[in-house]
């Protein structure tokens, strides 16, 4: 068993679900509630209950017969005797006695990681600025230099702009079979220097689109035009 030093107190006790169901599946309401006091108690005397079953009620609350007789069934049934001359006796329990030798490593174990400092980080954190390979640098340097450094860097270049010729324009309206007039296009942009223009050939559709639309209006408005002195005359005849 792990000693315990002075500072070794337990603040806590784990209990698992699937041990405590199984080792309480038989008991009675007062008899569970008698195994966690007693438990508590345990670790609260660090290992051991060193009272006289009277004591032991008085500190669990157990007054009534009832109460008693659930207290007397833990601790007969859960928890052995041990010599004590002294005090004649005191109770122990093997099973808490591993379970409290796992948290006694594990706050020793949390103990020394603390001494250390604590966990280490695998990265090292570094001040922004700062150069690792030259820690004795003043950071506004290395804030210059990083900012030097960016600005050296090859920006993407953007695509020029070529200017189609007429016969270029032609020659695609003739492909997408649009009717629409080269040499108008070319010199409707042509006057305007061609600005903000990167693809001619978007443009040529955009036109296209255009044209239809206008063509789709005015087939109805002379339709409904024909319409109109269609019924005019109806009506004067």
């Amino acid at each position: 068993m792990t000693t315990q030093t002075q500072q070794d107190k337990f603040i806590y006790f784990p209990i698992y679900l699937t041990d405590y169901v199984s080792d309480s599946r038989k008991l009675t309401m007062l008899q569970r509630g008698a195994l966690i006091d007693l438990s508590v108690l345990y670790f609260q005397e660090d290992l051991k209950i060193n009272y006289t079953k009277e004591q032991i009620y008085r500190l669990v609350f157990a007054f009534s017969k009832e109460e008693q007789e659930a207290v007397d069934f833990i601790l007969n049934n859960y928890f052995t005797q041990s010599e004590n001359k002294p005090m004649g006796f005191y109770w122990v329990s093997n099973r808490l006695n591993q379970l409290g030798d796992k948290i006694l490593k594990r706050l020793n174990s949390s103990r020394e990681n603390g001494k250390k400092g604590g966990r280490g980080n695998k990265k090292e954190n570094k001040p922004m600025g700062l150069n690792p390979l030259n820690p004795d640098q003043n950071p506004d340097e290395n804030i210059l230099n990083e900012t030097k450094l960016n600005e050296t860097k090859p920006k993407p270049k953007s695509k020029l702009f070529i200017k189609p010729t007429i016969d270029e324009i032609k020659d695609y309206c003739l492909e997408r079979k649009n009717n629409i007039d080269a040499e108008h296009f070319f010199n409707f942009y042509e006057a305007r220097a061609w600005k903000d223009i990167k693809n001619w050939k978007a443009c040529v559709i955009t036109w296209e689109k255009n044209k239809n639309k206008f063509s789709n209006n005015s087939f109805n408005n002379n339709q409904n035009k024909t319409q109109g002195v269609s019924e005019w005359k109806r009506i004067i005849s």
